[in-house]
């Protein structure tokens, strides 16, 4: 297991798509930034407009990538994921292992540190550019700040194994780069609002919302004040969806035919 990590790793760091679309992400994540305190110049005297003087360094942690950057985030893991099956040199590596489900568990922990560093790449865009604009305060709430950046990385991980599954499991890069796609850029709220309004009408009942329950979903409204329930049930939710899916990935790659 651990040489198939190397090797997927080594893969991963290799990649041009990968530190390209990172580099897009910082430069992004720096060019929001701006461009808000830009704006909020123009208008600030229009109503109803105000940019704070400082911001939360806890903030930034507990926010540190754009929702609709995980686009990128996904057309890269897509591109990593696919890589072996699409050029063949899957069936060499997997011929040698006795357990062949181990290559999906390698991809997935690679997959990791993959999404940690867009993570990170989208956090050290927002707090640099932050620095230059206005003050931060390193605040008495950094801890929040450190666990929501964590609970957000495993909600990312959970979108991950379904992209994993539909990608390696089922081996459809097409199917896997929509579903990563419409689980990262949030239009699947409007499918969720749908849904909600079908299970009030059958169980007559508005106090249920699937949405609570969708990683990308709580991906945007998971915060960093305390950790409270929302909190932990997008732990809970994240560790679900990504064992379940890990289960279902390496159950069917080991019951199928590497080609």
């Amino acid at each position: 297991m651990a040489n198939l990590i190397k090797m997927d790793l080594y893969r991963l760091l290799r990649s041009k798509l990968f530190w390209i679309l990172n580099g897009v992400v910082l430069f992004l994540s720096v060019a929001f930034t701006v461009l808000g305190f830009v704006i909020s110049n123009i208008f600030k005297n229009a109503e109803g407009v105000t940019y704070s003087a400082e911001v939360k360094f806890s903030s930034l942690l507990s926010s540190p990538i754009e929702q609709i950057f995980l686009i990128l985030v996904m057309i890269s893991a897509v591109s990593f994921m696919y890589a072996d099956i699409a050029n063949g040199y899957i069936k060499n590596i997997a011929g040698q292992l006795t357990n062949k489900g181990n290559t999906v568990i390698s991809k997935f922990i690679v997959i990791g540190i993959h999404n940690f560093a867009f993570m990170f790449f989208g956090f050290l865009g927002n707090t640099l550019s932050e620095f230059c604009i206005r003050k931060v305060v390193f605040d008495s709430m950094i801890a929040y700040g450190l666990a929501t950046f964590v609970i957000k990385w495993l909600l990312l991980m959970s979108m991950s194994s379904l992209v994993l599954f539909f990608s390696t499991g089922l081996k459809n890069k097409t199917v896997a780069s929509v579903i990563g796609v419409l689980f990262s850029s949030g239009l699947l709220a409007l499918v969720y609002m749908g849904l909600n309004v079908g299970i009030a009408n059958v169980f007559k009942t508005d106090k249920f919302d699937i949405s609570s329950y969708m990683p990308d979903q709580l991906f945007g409204n998971t915060m960093a004040t305390t950790l409270n329930a929302t909190a932990f049930n997008a732990i809970i939710v994240s560790l679900v969806v990504s064992g379940v899916f890990l289960f279902f990935t390496v159950k069917i790659f080991n019951n199928s035919d590497v080609k």
